[in-house]
């Protein structure tokens, strides 16, 4: 299982014209730490998402592929949470929505779009239950400069007004639709690994089990393939094609090519973080010719090389990308400078 940004991984396979099935949790009573609006996508392929739940998880994946088999719209099914100590736990309903190739994936651009940018919206998810076996989802976005003209606009932007946090869900229910609202708040992390070196594959594969955007930047893909990132090739234009304020990791194997996007990044003012692998030997030449070059001192001073935590020791491939994963999540971004 790979958690990631669910609605980039929508948006790629849907650009695919990969079917998946979207699983959410709709409501729920009784305690679990998945919240409702939680959500896990399944294609024929791959797993995204997150549930803590392993009994739960499995279940929900073994519906979701019945769905991709038989083609049907969509369903609500209804799951226990458990007991405590004897006592029953309660349940929560999880709405399962096919997305077929050829669906309208527009507002999944939209949103998408929206959180690179960094914008609070509103996503809500429509769910006609007029055909009690097999009810149907629609999406819609709400954006602080939208115009309420029903019950669900009017209450996504009260969300927003009030500053409902990121994640916050509210659930409309009227004769045979009901609605869950959820509050999308700051972007998702972008992480960017440069080159196909044996550590940056390690760092994709250890990135891919958290919370992030991840975008691998390659000549070629050497080593293990993995589902759940964005893929493209490694040259001076794609570095302009990363979401704003990416982490950039460089470890494409080569001195030279390690400089070369070093100056790139630390030109710009797009990447607040930029690691680079490498000893202190090669720490200080990098440093000095990035100088030569007229790069700024002060981000000159911002690179991170060696990259990784210096705290944690060890030269294979799997303990340096572990070392680089621990000092991305230490890393504080003051903002845009």
């Amino acid at each position: 299982m790979q958690v990631n940004n669910w609605l980039e991984t929508a948006k790629r396979l849907a650009n695919a014209n990969t079917a998946f099935v979207l699983a959410t949790i709709w409501r729920k009573s009784g305690y679990s730490p998945d919240a409702v609006g939680a959500r896990l996508i399944v294609s024929a392929e791959s797993i995204h998402g997150e549930l803590n739940s392993d009994n739960r998880h499995r279940k929900i994946v073994q519906h979701a592929k019945q769905l991709l088999q038989t083609a049907r719209g969509g369903t609500i099914e209804r799951y226990p949470l458990g007991r405590i100590l004897g006592s029953e736990n309660g349940t929560y309903d999880v709405v399962f929505a096919l997305v077929a190739p050829g669906d309208d994936a527009a507002w999944l651009v939209e949103a998408c779009r929206l959180q690179r940018q960094g914008s609070r919206f509103v996503l809500a998810q429509h769910l006609d239950t007029r055909n009690k076996k097999q009810p149907s989802s629609t999406f819609s976005l709400y954006g602080k400069a939208h115009q309420p003209a029903d019950p669900t606009g009017e209450m996504a932007i009260q969300m927003l007004m009030h500053q409902e946090p990121a994640q916050a869900t509210e659930l409309l229910e009227e004769d045979t639709t009901q609605t869950l609202i959820q509050v999308i708040g700051e972007p998702v992390t972008a992480v960017a690994v440069l080159g196909d070196s044996r550590v940056a594959d390690c760092l994709v594969q250890q990135l891919l089990l958290l919370p992030l955007s991840v975008y691998w930047l390659a000549p070629e893909f050497t080593y293990l393939r993995q589902e759940g990132l964005i893929k493209n090739t490694l040259q001076a234009s794609t570095l302009n094609e990363l979401p704003g304020y990416a982490r950039l990791v460089i470890a494409t194997g080569n001195h030279e090519n390690d400089l070369l996007y070093c100056e790139l990044a630390l030109q710009s003012a797009h990447f607040p973080y930029v690691g680079c692998i490498g000893s202190a030997k090669k720490a200080a030449i990098i440093k000095t010719r990035l100088a030569q070059s007229g790069v700024p001192q002060h981000r000159v001073d911002q690179l991170k090389v060696p990259v990784g935590l210096p705290s944690i020791k060890g030269k294979q491939a799997e303990i340096v990308a572990a070392s680089i994963v621990a000092q991305l999540l230490a890393f504080k971004d003051s903002g845009p400078e």
